[in-house]
């Protein structure tokens, strides 16, 4: 029985520290985002595998915070 409660307890605390820790770097994560913020232009280049060349594209991206 003491097994038990000793484990549950542990688990416990495990839980309540990656909760504590998802809350930080969700802050993190929102701050860095907001640098990124805005409209971006550029292009994407891949290898076309059917003919072996080189193939470019535009690529834009719009990033908007909620």
């Amino acid at each position: 029985m003491r097994k038990i409660t000793f484990y549950s307890s542990l688990g416990i605390c495990f839980l309540f520290t990656s909760i504590c820790s998802a809350q930080l770097s969700f802050k993190t994560i929102k701050k860095d985002f907001a640098k990124l913020s805005g409209k971006w232009e550029g292009s994407l280049t891949y290898v076309d595998y059917s003919t072996g060349k080189p193939y470019t594209m535009p690529a834009n991206l719009e990033i908007i915070p909620m």
